[in-house]
């Protein structure tokens, strides 16, 4: 319980008081209070969900740095400077191709972690960033295929929806994406909207309006967990909308935004889980609605990591976990779920399955 107590104070640090010295009480409390094994557990798990940097940078924001023992405060540190040149790079390759794009007519909008960094970090250590992920109109993918060409990006794999381009030095990863099948039943114009950003080179972006923000995240955060399971820096994003655009946010929109009842099951979920676990007040438009909806915990999200990523929809793959609970190593490197988390696996299913009965 140490490792959850930990991972669990480090979030309620990032989504805390944005103001330097304002950390939340009890999470403050909890980390002074942390051994080393508790650390080292904790941060391992932070580490996996490539959180290190944002975590690191909330605790030096808030002045508690200082008081993560060593070597952990060392790492911390270290990997703000890798998040900050890793940003760097990526928001200066999207000025890049988001010039090259404008030239022919096109403006490309920003999803997903890119956006948030974008919009509502300053300090570019302060949130991961991976690929630039970024949306054309169908009838102009043609053209930005051939701006990214031109460019030197090399075409990896594609899919009906998307294409992977990787820069000349590796460095920059675009997926350029030309159908959005999730808000296929809606007018694209209403989706969007340009908003400023802090950035060199980049003073505005056109993003996704908060209510659909929120709705495509949970959406991917969802689309991914029965191979990853949930995955922190994912659930991080959506606190962050949840946190900034609170008074935006509203259940009727995404009623219209979500028309299958298993996603909007899922928006409330999160909104509960960020109530509950980490005590980030619900937005007042989703509040009332997801009150009545049983969320997940943060032990549950630990342990999806550890189920999910397993293919035990072949036999092959419980023959493979049983050999790695018995204490062998499993060639691909998942790590094994506890034995007694086998239990607590089927109330998280039977807790799903009430949510989704509970979801008008």
């Amino acid at each position: 319980m140490d490792e959850v107590e930990c991972v669990r104070a480090l979030l309620q640090v990032a989504l805390g008081d944005p103001e330097p010295g304002g950390p939340p009480a009890g999470a403050a409390n909890v980390l002074a209070t942390l051994g080393v094994e508790a650390w080292a557990s904790g941060l391992a798990r932070v580490e996996e969900n490539r959180l290190l940097a944002p975590l690191g940078y909330a605790l030096l924001r808030t002045g508690l740095l200082q008081g993560v023992p060593e070597p952990f405060r060392s790492r911390l540190d270290a990997s703000q400077s890798a998040q900050r040149a890793h940003n760097e790079v990526r928001f200066a390759g999207f000025s890049e191709v988001r010039g090259k794009l404008r030239e022919r007519g096109i403006e490309p909008v920003l999803l997903k972690s890119s956006a948030l960094t974008a919009l509502l970090h300053p300090e570019q250590a302060a949130n991961q960033m991976g690929d630039l992920d970024l949306y054309v109109p169908p009838e102009r993918a043609g053209d930005a295929a051939e701006v990214l060409a031109g460019m030197g990006y090399r075409r990896g794999p594609v899919t009906a929806d998307a294409a992977d381009y990787l820069d000349p030095s590796g460095a920059v990863r675009v997926d350029l994406h030309w159908t959005f099948r999730l808000f296929e039943h809606l007018p694209f114009e209403s989706l969007w909207e340009t908003l400023p950003a802090g950035f060199p080179g980049v003073d505005s972006v056109l993003v996704l309006r908060p209510n659909p923000m929120l709705a495509h995240l949970v959406y991917h955060l969802n689309a991914h967990r029965p191979y990853f399971g949930y995955q922190l820096r994912w659930l991080l994003d959506v606190g962050f909308v949840l946190q900034r655009y609170r008074e935006d946010l509203r259940y009727g929109e995404v009623e219209r935004l979500l028309p299958v009842r298993a996603d909007r099951c899922n928006v409330l979920r999160v909104v509960e889980f960020f109530r509950k676990e980490l005590g980030l007040a619900a937005p007042p438009g989703l509040a009332g609605i997801a009150a009545g909806v049983p969320s997940f915990t943060l032990e549950e999200v630990l342990r999806s990591q550890r189920f999910n990523p397993w293919p035990l929809s072949h036999p092959s793959g419980w023959l493979r976990l049983g050999a790695c609970v018995a204490g062998f190593s499993d060639f691909d490197y998942r790590r094994a779920p506890r034995v007694t988390e086998f239990a607590a696996r089927l109330a998280d299913r039977r807790r799903e399955e009430a949510a989704l009965r509970l979801t008008p």
